[in-house]
């Protein structure tokens, strides 16, 4: 008798192991697959491809239509453990420096 996903075996496995059981043998998943795995809309996941907001790897076959590999979306949701998370830059004030005023009341020079 085949397996099913409610089959304790399924429950065994946490993380890109489960993932890939899920999806075996799928190695191409549609956006739509993505978005339920990831837990947001499809129109959600699309906007944020159009807008280049999204780190996952997206590819398009023949007809233009976008996929994920399952080991793209893998190291999406799992990075690895040395992989630091980018820093944002520091935000620039625009316009001159101000002046400081010390306690004594004279001006003192730019920040």
């Amino acid at each position: 008798m085949p397996k099913t996903d409610h089959s304790p075996d399924f429950y065994d496995l946490s993380g890109p192991a489960a993932l890939r059981k899920h999806f075996f043998p799928l190695i191409r998943l549609n956006i739509t697959q993505v978005a339920r795995v990831i837990g947001r809309s499809r129109d959600r996941i699309y906007k944020r491809i159009r807008a280049g907001r999204l780190d996952l790897r997206i590819q398009y076959d023949e007809a233009r239509r976008p996929f994920v590999t399952i080991d793209d979306l893998i190291r999406y949701l799992y990075p690895p453990p040395s992989a630091t998370p980018p820093q944002p830059e520091p935000v620039r004030k625009v316009g001159r420096p101000r002046k400081t005023v010390t306690t004594d009341g004279q001006e003192g020079g730019a920040k």
